[in-house]
């Protein structure tokens, strides 16, 4: 999924209340800012030094949202709900296996072919933004 829709989903997200956070490497420190201002004011960047750090940041969040990677498993291993864009990996042998992951894949075809209206009926379908008290 290219930035720009990152950017529209992120601002989907944040019209319901949510706060959007986008992590990444220090090294990235500049494209995150880039997708910050893209959303608007509800997001933030999200950076880490320490490991403890991130992964205590993965359990608290709500959702996962990203492309098939190290972050994407980790928020899984720790019991969040992610959602992640698999490409040009064997999504059936790397994907995460816990409860609570959703993905789309798109061997054979551009990523950019995934549009933010079937990623947004996959997170109202799953309830991944439903309040816990309802």
């Amino acid at each position: 999924m290219e930035e720009a829709k990152f950017a529209e989903l992120g601002r989907k997200i944040a019209q319901q209340g949510f706060r959007v956070c986008v992590n990444g490497l220090q090294k990235d420190s500049a494209q995150i800012q880039q997708l910050c201002n893209a959303i608007g004011p509800a997001s933030e960047p999200a950076v880490f030094d320490e490991i403890a750090e991130y992964l205590a940041f993965l359990k608290n969040a709500r959702l996962v949202v990203g492309a098939d990677g190290g972050g994407i498993h980790l928020a899984s291993a720790v019991g969040t709900p992610t959602i992640a864009f698999f490409s040009e990996t064997a999504s059936l042998k790397w994907r995460p296996f816990a409860e609570g992951h959703t993905q789309f894949d798109s061997v054979g075809k551009p990523v950019n072919e995934i549009t933010v209206e079937s990623v947004w009926a996959k997170i109202v379908e799953k309830g991944y933004l439903k309040d816990s008290n309802s």
